[in-house]
């Protein structure tokens, strides 16, 4: 059962932005938190967010999906970024013993849902 999919329905496009919400909020509140490098949580989150930008784009506003994505660059988050800036910085050692592989798997991991380009991956994986 541990590997088959799961669903979950929202009874509105609204629950599943507040849920998108907390869970994007408290990663980057709590960045010491197990929550903040867990695939898993990231997966949930690339997930949750796709089918909060389907829904919005379906609601018949055809703007939404091009503000969901420019939403969704890490690069407009330079807050957000700080903190992980931060976090692999206290955390060098330990990643620095990672192949470039590992690294970049990481920081995706840590900045989902947001999508780094490719000029800030490439940083973030060689600071």
């Amino acid at each position: 059962m541990a590997d088959q999919p799961l669903s979950l329905e929202f009874a509105s496009l609204n629950e599943a932005r507040a849920l998108h919400k907390m869970l994007f909020e408290h990663k980057f509140d709590t960045p010491e938190g197990v929550f903040f490098g867990s695939p898993l949580i990231a997966a949930i989150q690339h997930r949750l967010l796709e089918l909060v930008i389907d829904a919005d784009s379906a609601d018949g506003r055809a703007a939404a999906r091009p503000q969901w994505e420019q939403w969704r660059q890490a690069e407009a988050h330079p807050h957000l970024l700080t903190v992980v800036r931060r976090h692999l910085t206290e955390n060098a050692a330990t990643v620095a013993a990672w192949t470039p592989e590992q690294r970049e798997a990481y920081v995706r991991t840590i900045l989902a849902p947001l999508i780094p380009s490719a000029a800030l991956l490439r940083e973030l994986i060689t600071a």
